[in-house]
């Protein structure tokens, strides 16, 4: 469980809606999205990064003598090539290619690791285990590095998900009818009041405001 110490102690950290770019010593290069919290441990064997809450993408320098690894959750991602972005919830880890290929493994498949190659993303829960490799489009996948967010036929309830990661308070939805209703859209990450009233006028849907950090979908 992450706690207060680990937010007081880590080595790189955002708050909500901010994003920084880092360049390690070995002239990796990290951009840490919204929320996030992680740890850097740099060895003469090794170099390993703990991905402890929300999303990462990396650009790992070579180096043949030291493998690069992002551990999260029961996870474990090794480069095999260059860029790959890591991104932790709750309840899953999701690991996406943008160049090239890494290896992830777990607890569950400690001797069996597969291979994800560069356009492709794959999850991992503790319940369900790693999924199948999936086809992904890299433009849609990495747009927050571009400070956007984009959505394509997706649920509401993924959308407000994506929001509620870069505003304070949370957004609610009170209709559970209202989760499936499809979202198509681009919108900047930095202003998700806006993309959230867009997307209230499209579907007609309202909100109701019971503080400043609450609101409630109907």
């Amino acid at each position: 469980m992450l706690t207060h110490i680990h937010l007081r102690t880590a080595d790189h950290r955002t708050a909500v809606g901010q994003q920084e770019e880092v360049v390690l010593q070995d002239g990796t290069r990290l951009v840490l999205n919204t929320d996030t919290v992680l740890n850097v441990a740099f060895s003469s064997q090794q170099r390993e990064i703990y991905l402890l809450r929300g999303e990462t993408a990396f650009a790992v320098a070579p180096d043949v003598t030291r493998p690069f690894t992002v551990r999260s959750q029961n996870t474990t991602t090794t480069a095999l090539g260059t860029k790959f972005v890591v991104q932790t919830r709750s309840d899953s880890v999701t690991v996406t290619v943008a160049e090239h290929a890494v290896r992830v493994s777990s607890p569950t498949r400690p001797t069996s690791p597969m291979i994800v190659r560069a356009g492709q993303q794959i999850s991992y829960s503790a319940d369900g285990g790693w999924s199948a490799a999936r086809s992904v489009d890299a433009n849609r996948v990495s747009a927050w590095q571009r400070g956007k967010m984009i959505f394509e036929s997706q649920p509401l309830g993924t959308v407000v998900a994506d929001l509620n990661r870069y505003r304070r308070g949370h957004i609610f939805i009170l209709n559970p009818s209202l989760r499936a209703l499809p979202v198509t859209g681009v919108f900047d990450i930095d202003d998700p009041d806006a993309a959230l009233r867009t997307i209230e006028q499209t579907l007609g849907i309202r909100d109701t405001n019971l503080s400043p950090y609450f609101l409630f979908l109907h």
